[in-house]
């Protein structure tokens, strides 16, 4: 099983609770996903992490 990923330092959030917001809300967007958990509302520096999230969840 692959480790859980910290995405967002400044907020301490996870990969897996991204990924379980974009489901769960059916979020869309990188804003949504902003409101939703705080990651990438700090520094910014996690936005294409997060971005590559999203896409993931969308494709399948």
């Amino acid at each position: 099983m692959e480790e859980d990923k910290l995405i967002c330092s400044c907020f301490d959030v996870y990969k897996s609770e991204i990924y379980k917001a974009i489901k769960g809300n059916e979020l869309t967007n990188l804003q949504e996903v902003m409101d939703i958990t705080s990651a990438g509302t700090g520094c910014g520096s996690c936005h294409e992490s997060i971005q590559e999230i999203l896409d993931e969840v969308l494709e399948n």
